[in-house]
């Protein structure tokens, strides 16, 4: 989960000590009679906070972990919590402050049944947003339908094909372009790429970022690899889920992000091995674009 969403333009209701605001909850079935059509996969109470939500939850489970409360960039706020059941089963928690941001978030979970909203009939919003739900590829990510694919843990739209490469609406076609640092990073700023999926803020992603789609086969040093070096033991190459990015070369690809001791030098990663890689800007890389999925 992000630590901050984009979220669409739904009023959004800020809570004063002992003053009840609307809260929503992602469950697995929202109750069919409490379902708003601002976020038809969630359900609204009322309460005086997600901080005083909070206080219940940890006086009824005691053993409540990773709990927070994060503000958002549009001035709401989120809070999730975990705990285990009886069988050891993590039970997620998630509410929000706003209604767009509850069922963002509901969309992104694979988990969730499109069927589980589907009685009594929904409103005209509410059918459009359960049909916008689309398959699983892989572990993590989320077919958009469009050549673009939803990371579930961050938030993050990637194109599944890298630049230069077309989306054939099942793989990626031809090859993918090489380029300098400088020609996907001119004078080290984010240029503006063609509107892809109906897009047009795509961007060079940072390299913690790019560092977030290396995935080890052999689970060493862990299965996603976001700790900048290679993976071991006995690993599939390239380094990548290839259910979501499909026909993609062992090869370097660029991040954003400068070298900071040396400014003829970037960072990109290396989809060979999953390690981050500092190369001279000259040197030609592949490039895959990201931008904040909403």
């Amino acid at each position: 989960m992000p630590d901050s969403f984009l979220s669409q333009d739904f009023p959004q209701a800020q809570a004063e000590p002992g003053v009840k605001v609307p809260l929503y909850f992602a469950a697995d079935l929202a109750p069919t009679e409490n379902i708003p059509a601002e976020a038809p996969l969630c359900y609204k109470f009322m309460v005086a906070g997600p901080e005083a939500q909070l206080r219940k939850l940890k006086a009824k489970y005691t053993d409540l972990y990773d709990d927070k409360i994060l503000k958002n960039e549009d001035g709401s706020k989120t809070l999730s919590a975990k705990r285990k059941d009886e069988s050891g089963k993590i039970i997620s928690y998630f509410y929000s402050t706003s209604p767009a941001i509850c069922n963002d978030y509901q969309k992104r979970r694979p988990d969730l049944a499109v069927t589980s909203v589907s009685t009594p009939p929904l409103s005209t919003m509410a059918e459009s947003t359960a049909t916008a739900l689309h398959r699983r590829l892989g572990d993590r990510y989320l077919d958009q339908g469009d050549g673009t694919a939803t990371d579930t843990m961050t938030g993050l739209m990637w194109q599944r094909c890298s630049a230069g490469q077309t989306w054939s609406g099942e793989t990626c076609v031809g090859d993918a372009s090489m380029m300098h640092w400088n020609e996907a990073m001119p004078n080290g700023r984010q240029r503006r790429w063609p509107t892809f999926a109906g897009h047009a803020d795509w961007r060079m992603p940072t390299k913690d970022e790019l560092l977030t789609l290396v995935y080890c086969s052999s689970d060493l040093p862990k299965s996603w690899n976001d700790t900048g070096r290679s993976c071991e033991g006995n690993y599939k190459k390239p380094t990548i889920d290839q259910t979501a990015f499909p026909n993609t070369r062992r090869s370097n690809v660029w991040s954003g992000s400068p070298y900071a001791n040396d400014p003829t030098v970037a960072w990109g990663v290396y989809f060979g091995g999953g390690n981050a890689y500092a190369g001279v800007q000259y040197d030609d890389f592949h490039v895959r674009l990201v931008r904040r999925g909403q």
